[in-house]
């Protein structure tokens, strides 16, 4: 689940990242922005 400063994201035994990055109202600019989060961050 995705909440406005929170990045929620879960990892499975064979080491796959499960996460969400956006909604389907996101526009194409916040997703981006959302995954480039995902990745600097964690």
């Amino acid at each position: 689940m995705l909440k406005k400063g929170k990045i929620d994201f879960k990892v499975d035994k064979t080491g796959i990242i499960h996460a969400s990055i956006g909604k389907v109202s996101f526009d194409a600019k916040q997703i981006s922005e959302n995954a480039d989060e995902l990745l600097t961050n964690y």
